[in-house]
């Protein structure tokens, strides 16, 4: 039985899409490991020939594929900023690394788009690696997975009523660790390479906290105008919430809630604000209208798509008047553009769990990969990766807390929700075992 490991690096991202993921694979006769990324890291290189289903392609990571790679493990990756990203040039330099992809056995991609993207760089050398098959946070917002939400959505509706949802990605500007240097960061990295790249991403940065304050303000004078309708500000897991809590302690109909996946929250709300960033997709599946608010458009940093989703306010005064607009007259959206050049699975009819299940239905293994030479390569590699973990574990109480606020406790419990609202009969299907707090062991009985 061959194993799949499917690592969760943001739990409100990833927990639902890796848990359906996991339904279908199991069918299929995989075993499945899904648990928080630092723990599957641990545990991978104490097996041999699994694959691992991850969602980086940046510089890095490049050393540790090529290891996973001598421990006879398969690769694939599904490209997650693919859609809503830099501006081209910048995506490819900052987020796409040929030695890392020179490691991958398989890329997913979003749509042509990506893939064209992806093609016109030195990336092409790799064209047979590269897999259009749309992404499962498209999929999880369709009719066939409405029930994985439903009790998150009737929550959130008993909370909030009517509400406006505010979607902020402020991480680069203000970062959930507070006075971290972010710039720092994304060097160590390998993000940022040269002068040029730091040029950019300052240029970016600019931007952002710019449009944070707009952002602010435009909150508050929400709550002032609609004082009957509420407003929920979700932050990104990665930004500090600190400003928006003193916004909650001030006014009586703005709340903070980072609980849940985006989906429940698109699902009920009558609209969203957002700043560049997936969201805009996500909602267009459910016809749901979103106000996209940034203080600046630059092409030279902001890729253009995001901006085609949806209109595109500059100013606080910009966007109230069309949010005025709409709550008078209280219309939805209609889909006209095809949108299947950028999003393979926009559609109904499309399932980009069935494209991502078939493609790893074909993977095939050496049947003897493993020489005299690796087992040495392989203890040596399994003690570098305990001794990285064991650092983790002494490291500092911040950054403990931030880990833990990405991914709390994986629970064999909600998985089992998630298959339940799939399939009734699932538990005399499937077997799950808790290994630990954080990693699942799932596979047929």
């Amino acid at each position: 039985m061959k194993t799949v490991y499917l690592p969760i690096e943001i739990y409100n991202r990833d927990f639902h899409s890796k848990s359906v993921l996991a339904y279908y694979l199991i069918k299929k006769n995989f075993s499945v490991i899904l648990g928080r990324k630092a723990e599957i890291h641990e545990m991978i290189t104490q097996k041999t020939q699994g694959i691992y289903f991850g969602v980086v392609t940046v510089d890095n990571y490049s050393s540790f594929y090529k290891k996973l790679k001598l421990l006879g493990h398969k690769i694939i990756v599904l490209d997650e900023e693919g859609l809503v990203t830099f501006e081209k040039k910048m995506y490819l330099d900052l987020k796409v690394s040929e030695t890392t992809i020179k490691n991958i056995d398989h890329l997913l991609v979003w749509g042509n788009e990506n893939k064209k993207i992806l093609l016109s760089s030195k990336c092409s050398k790799f064209r047979n690696k590269i897999h259009v098959t749309g992404n499962p946070r498209i999929d999880l917002l369709k009719k066939k997975y409405s029930s994985i939400f439903l009790d998150n959505e009737r929550e959130i509706i008993k909370n909030y009523g009517k509400f406006i949802l505010i979607n902020t990605s402020f991480s680069f500007s203000d970062h959930y660790t507070k006075n971290l240097d972010y710039l720092y960061e994304l060097k160590k990295q390998k993000v940022i390479k040269n002068k040029k790249d730091e040029a950019r991403f300052k240029d970016y940065s600019k931007i952002i906290q710019k449009t944070k304050k707009i952002f602010l303000d435009t909150i508050k004078e929400l709550s002032e105008k609609y004082p009957k309708l509420n407003v929920v500000i979700r932050p990104h897991p990665s930004e500090n919430h600190d400003l928006y809590l003193d916004l909650e302690k001030k006014y009586k109909n703005i709340f903070v809630n980072h609980s849940y996946s985006i989906q429940p929250w698109i699902l009920s709300s009558m609209c969203i604000i957002h700043s560049y960033c997936t969201t805009a997709a996500e909602a267009l599946v459910v016809n749901k209208k979103t106000f996209c608010l940034i203080s600046n458009k630059n092409l030279k940093v902001h890729k253009n798509l995001p901006f085609i989703f949806n209109n595109v306010s500059y100013t606080k005064k910009e966007v109230l008047k069309k949010i005025d607009n709409f709550i008078s007259k209280k219309r939805g959206i209609n889909i006209q553009n095809d949108y299947r050049f950028y999003i393979k699975n926009i559609s109904q009819r499309e399932n980009s769990f069935n494209n991502i299940v078939k493609l790893i239905e074909g993977i095939k293994f050496k049947k003897e990969f493993i020489n005299t030479g690796l087992i040495e390569k392989k203890n040596y590699f399994i003690k570098g990766l305990r001794n990285l973990f064991q650092n983790t574990i002494g490291m500092n109480i911040q950054k403990k807390k931030y880990i833990n606020h990405k991914v709390p406790n994986i629970s064999k419990k909600n998985i089992q929700g998630i298959f339940k609202s799939i399939n009734e009969n699932h538990s005399k299907l499937f077997k799950l075992v808790q290994i630990n707090n954080q990693v699942v062991k799932i596979e047929k009985k």
